[in-house]
């Protein structure tokens, strides 16, 4: 056995000298047996080869997930299939034991790995959701909330719903901008406006503020029947809707009721509001973390003055040379300026800093204005 664990020792050391020096390269170690049946050796040889690369690949991908978290038993779910391959993260694999024991064939196989590529897989097979929630929500500068409310037909001007929305995103690890500061600086018009569904006025309000999601809503509340022992019964709607500040795509919407009977007219309209507010919001966050558990990212990329040429240019270099980019899509091409959807894979500004550095040759790429769900360029001949 000496002799094998020598053997074993010298092709594993040929081995790692091929591989390419990379601070994303690891080597895994799988060993797989099987059964040599009529003298079969060569069958043997392939069931325990394949059965020593799944458990080297197995070693990588554990070494990803967040242990105890979603992730682990995302894995375990979707393992077979992950092992059925294709693997675009192997760069190399060798035999570095083959040894037989009576009918045993016992074979140990190393697997180069390239890390970043790995991870971009199980990132993409919706393997690794833990780490791409949480980097999301900090790619996301603040989140605004613009809620108005009416009790009985009348304008609630310190809305209850807005601090129950608040505070459970604050819970959730969300940055909120203080409501207190927001409506002292922005017309009641405006705040009007933003949570009647116009858009525009609600993303230059949250733009104004640095926020990346800005979620606006209507709360109404009514009394209804009296009831017995002379408490009146309050009912409440709420409807949520969550964008991106910068682009205006919606990530998610939410509606909900709530009651509470009291003799108070105050209190029995607060607490009906409060309980709607709760359930939207809380189906609201649900709704949005899903959204964010997907290594993808989905950014709007404005590019001018350019003409067609140059950005059938620029699109083929962006294919060719950009690994994260999994697809684009032309959007528009109007006057000088183009507008293409771009999906990632991983960090929206480690590819705004790779533009950057980039050398396009001829011709320059500018970054003018970065935000979590939108790029400009500027196109600048050299």
């Amino acid at each position: 056995m000496r002799k094998h664990h020598i053997v074993c020792a010298v092709l594993l050391s040929l081995f790692l000298t091929n591989i390419p020096v990379s601070a994303e390269m690891r080597t895994f170690v799988g060993k797989g047996a099987a059964v040599v049946i009529h003298d079969d050796k060569e069958g043997a040889e392939t069931l325990a080869h394949d059965a020593a690369r799944r458990r080297a690949l197995t070693e990588a991908m554990r070494s990803l997930l967040q242990k105890g978290q979603k992730d682990e038993m995302n894995f375990n779910r979707l393992k077979p299939q992950l092992l059925k391959g294709p693997f675009p993260y192997v760069n190399d694999e060798a035999v570095i034991l083959s040894e037989q024991q009576g009918k045993m064939l016992n074979v140990e196989v190393a697997v180069s790995v390239d890390m970043k590529k790995l991870k971009q897989h199980l990132g993409r097979e919706g393997v690794l959701v833990t780490e791409y929630k949480e980097r999301k929500k900090s790619e996301f500068p603040a989140v605004m909330v613009l809620i108005t409310e009416e009790i009985s037909g009348h304008v609630n001007t310190v809305p209850y719903t807005t601090a129950v929305v608040s505070n459970y995103l604050i819970k959730n690890g969300y940055e909120v901008l203080d409501e207190r500061i927001v409506q002292k600086n922005i017309t009641q018009e405006q705040a009007i406006q933003a949570a009647n569904g116009n858009q525009a006025t609600a993303n230059a309000v949250a733009l104004q503020y640095g926020s990346g999601i800005v979620i606006t809503g209507k709360t109404a509340v009514q009394q209804s029947a009296l009831k017995s022992g002379g408490m009146q019964a309050y009912g409440a709607n709420i409807t949520l809707r969550a964008t991106k500040a910068d682009t205006g795509d919606v990530l998610a919407t939410a509606s909900a009721d709530g009651s509470f009977p009291h003799i108070n007219a105050m209190i029995g309209s607060r607490k009906a509001a409060e309980e709607a507010a709760k359930k939207a919001i809380v189906s609201m966050v649900r709704n949005l973390e899903e959204s964010m558990e997907s290594s993808s990212n989905d950014i709007v990329v404005t590019i001018s003055p350019i003409n067609y040429k140059q950005l059938a240019i620029i699109k083929k270099i962006l294919k060719r040379d950009f690994e994260s980019i999994s697809t684009i899509r032309q959007k528009s091409f109007v006057g000088k300026i183009a507008k293409i959807d771009v999906q990632i894979e991983g960090s929206i500004t480690e590819f705004v800093d790779k533009i950057a550095l980039r050398d396009f040759g001829s011709f320059t790429l500018d970054v003018l204005q970065f935000s979590p769900g939108k790029v400009d360029l500027g196109l600048r001949l050299k």
